[in-house]
């Protein structure tokens, strides 16, 4: 009989899932179910055949046998339910989170999370003129075109230099990013993942 049930119980869960995906989104989220409603989902056949599709009888004598039962026995079964009040939340909580803009999106900042590095020489060279204040005089877009500018007139020698002092700082950003992301819950690094992602799209 625990077989049945159990068969009956992922049986039920099957179809409860598919029923799901079909929902449209934007519809609050199936109520939890109490313990007792999972589990006369589980065997509610069984009993309907007993009694002959008497809905009425067969709810009372489920009823009956659920406050009959050892508190062992429904263990199982609030367990159950209190996964299905975590799925209940968490579905809530996503439908209230308010959708990622593509500003919001690209300002998201995790706690601790080792700044980027400039990803070439010409970058490094950029960065190098914009934070000494050598340029501050000029607005952001004449800033550019002095950089611009400058980077054609150096040498080749000194542009290697720029671009050797990018792949030192980009190697070091990988060993950072490395230790941060062990020292977060699996959670967060799911949370950073999906963000880089939806960032990386954008």
């Amino acid at each position: 009989a625990k077989y049945k049930a159990r068969e009956a119980a992922m049986k039920a869960q099957s179809e409860k899932k598919h029923g799901s995906d079909k929902e449209e989104r934007g519809k609050l989220p199936e109520s939890p179910k109490t313990a007792e409603e999972i589990w006369q989902q589980s065997v509610i056949g069984d009993y309907l055949a007993r009694f002959k599709n008497d809905r009425g009888k067969a709810l009372k004598a489920m009823e009956a046998t659920w406050n009959n039962m050892e508190k062992k026995e429904k263990l199982m079964w609030i367990k159950k339910a209190a996964e299905d009040q975590k799925r209940y939340e968490r579905e809530l909580s996503e439908m209230r989170a308010p959708p990622c803009s593509t500003n919001s999106a690209k300002k998201v900042k995790f706690q601790g999370e080792p700044k980027k590095p400039p990803m070439n020489g010409y970058q490094k060279f950029s960065q190098e003129l914009l934070s000494n204040g050598e340029l501050n005089h000029l607005p952001l877009k004449e800033r550019m075109v002095e950089i611009g500018s400058r980077w054609q007139r150096i040498s080749q020698g000194q542009k290697d230099h720029y671009k050797k002092l990018a792949e030192e700082q980009q190697k070091q950003y990988k060993v950072h990013l490395d230790i941060w992301l062990k020292s977060l819950s699996p959670q967060e690094r799911a949370a950073y993942k999906e963000h880089t992602s939806n960032v990386s799209v954008l």
